[in-house]
């Protein structure tokens, strides 16, 4: 007889790997039901080459060998012909550092859609992110009310490739309703993608719990996914937020 699912459900955001988050679902099946909600994960993933800037992203590097061909032709050895080269470097090095930061812009805006999909869809009871599914967890914080683990967010590394402000989250609004609600973020000390100035930003700007772990980034020592089920655990049995 097929075991019918559990009525409560929690999404499951993946990052370039999964990480941690296998442990979780394989330990909670039987309690509570993952549904992994598919998201663009530059450059990793299929859904991410629908992304329009990936396009002018190769465009730009198709022509620049034809550019470069262009001046050799028009200023074959003149003062011009290096002058021309170093701007046509400059110019080209500014167009794919900000199309680069528009792709993960646009990445960031498609996974927030789908993740809010997912959530009036589901009606989840929690939110569990990995890597780059926790930072895209992040920038939802002030939409969804409910329980949140953020492991190993990569909320650094996306702002800066966007060339984005990170979200702060020090309103009294947010502060008010996280009274209500758990929200836990676990980086590990080894952790090359969650800095020390992340951490810093993340504990003084934002009333969430944040946890340090001996760990690095996959978060796969037995302390931290014991810690990790404890935690889910706990969001398990207190329920959905309302």
């Amino acid at each position: 007889m097929q075991r019918k699912p559990p009525h409560k459900c929690i999404l499951v955001l993946s990052g370039w790997s999964d990480g941690p988050l296998h442990p979780l679902q394989y330990h909670l099946n039987n309690e509570v039901q993952f549904i992994q909600v598919h998201i663009p994960t530059p450059p990793a993933g299929c859904r991410w080459l629908l992304n329009p800037y990936l396009c002018l992203l190769l465009g730009l590097l198709y022509c620049t060998p034809m550019l470069f061909r262009s001046i050799f032709s028009v200023f074959p050895s003149s003062s011009l012909h290096y002058i021309s080269i170093m701007g046509l470097v400059l110019l080209l090095c500014i167009a794919l550092r900000k199309t680069v930061a528009y792709l993960v812009q646009y990445a960031v805006r498609d996974s927030v859609r789908i993740v809010t999909k997912a959530i009036e869809k589901y009606n989840p009871i929690a939110i569990v992110g990995f890597s780059w599914g926790a930072g895209i967890l992040y920038e939802i914080l002030d939409v969804w009310q409910g329980h949140a683990l953020l492991l190993a967010p990569t909320i650094f590394p996306i702002s800066s490739i966007a060339s984005t402000p990170c979200t702060e989250y020090n309103d009294e609004a947010t502060r008010a309703t996280t009274g209500h609600r758990r929200v836990v973020i676990v980086c590990g000390d080894d952790d090359p993608f969650c800095s020390a100035s992340q951490k810093k930003f993340l504990t003084t700007t934002t009333p969430f719990e944040y946890i340090s772990v001996h760990d690095d980034h996959v978060l796969c020592e037995k302390t931290t996914r014991d810690l990790c089920l404890r935690i889910v655990k706990d969001f398990i049995h207190v329920g959905r937020v309302d």
